[in-house]
């Protein structure tokens, strides 16, 4: 799936996570835009608000249903869960609400303005519910086995890159994933893992293209080389530049039918003209 950030993201260069960073006015200084490993809305919120007796590291959401503060209201889609979800019940995943994911953010010593809070989390709501809709595609195939999918688990795995990612990096110099996640989906009892790369490419434009004209004027006359240059890197500093994020989800290649799911998947988009690699 593919939007622009014209659309949905606003103005955000790709820092590690796929929310809008250009809201997450970071106050700590020691918190810089290299440091991905603490990416701060990969997982659900960890709240104090109610802790659960199973994955620690999670916590539940809790809906204020009495509650008048448009901080408190849920985002997004429930995606459903195998009883181990950060609903109350465990039967879904919910996206934190704005109150929810602020608080995530202070004790996680990276926080934002409150009043950002709302645009963060709808933004997380956004690519969360795209992320489960790619997956779906697949999952799609085999309704007639299992017609309830479910998500058991995911985990953020940023700055881990994927065999796919490292090949489309290396050989046609497309830059690295901002972010990662794997998801395990509960295929009515059978488990199958996804994994999750999220894109950010610069929008092919005059404004774009001026600057990678003057970069590649600059790098001749200074005669930088590189083994292998990631020509994106120059983009992600300058706030002008419009992105193009994509979400690339697909079944890990580790058994045969995720081989094959990804082989018909591929002929499938191949054949309505789409991008099917």
């Amino acid at each position: 799936v593919r939007f622009s950030k014209a659309e949905h993201l606003m103005s955000s260069p790709p820092d590690g996570c796929p929310v809008d960073h250009s809201k997450c006015k970071v106050k700590d200084a020691s918190s810089s835009s290299t440091d991905n490993s603490q990416c701060p809305v990969n997982e659900p919120p960890d709240t104090e608000d109610h802790r659960m007796t199973h994955f620690n590291h999670m916590a539940k959401v809790l809906q204020k249903a009495d509650s008048h503060d448009p901080h408190d209201v849920i985002p997004g889609v429930e995606i459903p869960a195998t009883g181990r979800g950060n609903s109350d019940s465990g039967d879904e995943w919910l996206n934190p609400s704005a109150n929810q994911l602020y608080r995530s953010l202070e004790r996680k010593q990276k926080p934002i303005e409150h009043e950002d809070a709302m645009s963060v989390a709808a933004v997380h709501a956004i690519v969360t519910k795209q992320t489960w809709e790619e997956i779906l595609k697949y999952e799609d195939m085999h309704k007639h086995q299992c017609a309830t999918p479910k998500l058991a688990r995911f985990e953020g795995r940023d700055g881990d890159y994927s065999p796919k990612a490292r090949f489309f990096h290396r050989f046609m110099s497309m830059p690295y994933p901002y972010d990662r996640h794997d998801w395990t989906v509960d295929r009515c009892g059978k488990e199958v893992e996804y994994v999750i790369d999220y894109y950010a490419i610069p929008i092919a434009n005059e404004h774009n293209q001026q600057l990678a004209d003057k970069l590649e004027v600059d790098n001749e006359e200074s005669k930088q080389e590189s083994d292998n240059p990631d020509k994106y890197a120059p983009f992600i500093g300058d706030d002008s530049i419009e992105f193009m994020y994509t979400i690339d989800a697909r079944p890990k290649f580790n058994s045969v039918g995720n081989v094959v799911d990804r082989i018909r998947m591929a002929y499938r988009n191949w054949k309505k003209g789409e991008q099917w690699f």
